[in-house]
């Protein structure tokens, strides 16, 4: 099994989701929440280097999304969610 094998691609982009949205609600600036998104894509593309070439390739392509996009990424993800829980209500 190799290092993340068992997460999925969606569930990698919430992981930096998850961090940032807490660092965001304690209070951190938006200074903090792009370091910290490049500090984790960082070691994420560290830990695709040890991977064997085709798995390689696929994980730094999923580890690429720079900080603007991966921030209208996250703003569709949580606009989608608030769409469904009203039409749930």
């Amino acid at each position: 099994m190799t290092p993340l094998s068992f997460i999925t691609h969606k569930q990698r982009l919430l992981i930096p989701v998850a961090l940032i949205s807490l660092l965001t609600l304690s209070g951190c600036s938006t200074s903090s929440n792009r370091g910290m998104y490049e500090s984790i894509q960082s070691s994420n593309q560290f830990e695709c280097s040890k991977l064997p070439l085709p798995q390689y390739e696929e994980c730094m392509r999923q580890n690429s999304m720079d900080y603007n996009e991966y921030r209208r990424e996250r703003e569709k993800v949580l606009a989608d969610g608030k769409a469904g829980e009203s039409s749930q209500e």
